[in-house]
């Protein structure tokens, strides 16, 4: 039986043996781009993650499992890189946020505290990321691991809502 007719019958053995021979160079990338030992950790786990997940769906020959490999760590590493960036973006923004809240009277606090309140604390988030983080629906959605037109639907809801 091939490796890949293993993978998609859930063979601890053929994952184990993946693992084992991708794990290094996945680092090695994560490591490079991403200049987060943390960062790059997780986003190996999610590289295996993503194999697990879509092995059925995408190759039947050993052949193209190893490009097919490659390809999903080449687009989670980038990911991973985007999600730091506007993460670094909006921490900057959350600097400056908290600088302006503190500047503001106890009663804009106590909206601001209402407001969250009213829409909740998931919903506040986002509505910090798009108005004071000025983050597109895509850069949003990439923090989240939301799909953009989901960030967007959800921010109208907030505005309905709030209104």
């Amino acid at each position: 039986m091939g490796l890949v007719k293993k993978l998609k019958n859930k063979d601890e053995d053929a994952y184990q043996y993946i693992m084992n021979k991708y794990q290094n160079i996945f680092m090695y990338m994560a490591n490079k781009t991403l200049h987060n030992h943390e960062d790059s950790l997780e986003c190996v786990q999610d590289i295996f993650l993503k194999v697990y997940m879509h092995i059925d769906d995408c190759i039947e020959d050993d052949k193209m499992l190893n490009s097919w490999i490659f390809t999903i760590a080449k687009r989670q590493i980038c990911d991973y890189k985007r999600k730091q960036a506007c993460k670094e973006k909006l921490l900057f923004t959350n600097n400056e946020l908290v600088e302006n809240i503190s500047d503001f009277e106890y009663k804009d606090n106590y909206m601001l505290d209402e407001l969250k309140d009213f829409i909740g604390e998931e919903d506040f988030e986002l509505l910090t990321y798009y108005i004071v983080g000025k983050l597109t629906f895509k850069e949003i959605g990439l923090i989240t691991d939301e799909p953009y037109y989901k960030v967007s639907k959800r921010i109208k809801l907030i505005y309905e809502k709030s209104k």
